[in-house]
């Protein structure tokens, strides 16, 4: 095992705690609250990509995202 495939997992695993906690702080009124402000009514691209690549990265967490949020995502 190379150190870049332990790299690789410790930062799944940190980024999948990320998305627990962020599930377990923040309300789904308010994640919709996010999507609308930072994906649909922002004007800058560079903030609409990273808000994307948030959204996209908890969708893709799907196993450790409360069901309701992911009619929202």
């Amino acid at each position: 095992m190379s150190s870049s495939d332990s790299l690789c997992r410790d930062d799944e695993a940190l980024s999948h705690a990320l998305v627990q906690h962020v599930c377990k702080s923040v309300g789904r009124d308010l994640l919709v609250r996010f999507v609308v402000c930072f994906l649909l009514e922002s004007n800058l691209t560079s903030v609409r990509w990273q808000a994307h690549s948030l959204v996209l990265h908890i969708y893709r967490s799907a196993i450790h995202v409360p069901h309701s949020w992911l009619s929202v995502i």
